[in-house]
């Protein structure tokens, strides 16, 4: 698990964000709370990334199937 990175993750209708725990491209955990605010999402992510000491990907993921 070396490359482990906090990224945003954004639901099929656009509206809801919330971040997640990814290696790669693979999901590894959820974290609690979701936003319609975007920049409070990604503001949230960052803060997170910053407590638990593992960085912070810039990269948007959009679920599918919804």
């Amino acid at each position: 698990m070396k490359n482990v990175r906090i990224k945003l993750r954004e639901d099929c209708s656009g509206i809801w964000f919330d971040f997640c725990l990814y290696e790669g491209r693979k999901w590894l955990a959820d974290f609690q709370g979701c936003w319609v605010i975007k920049k409070a999402a990604i503001r949230n992510a960052k803060a997170m990334a910053k407590r638990i000491g593992i960085p912070y990907d810039s990269e948007i993921i959009k679920q599918k199937g919804c």
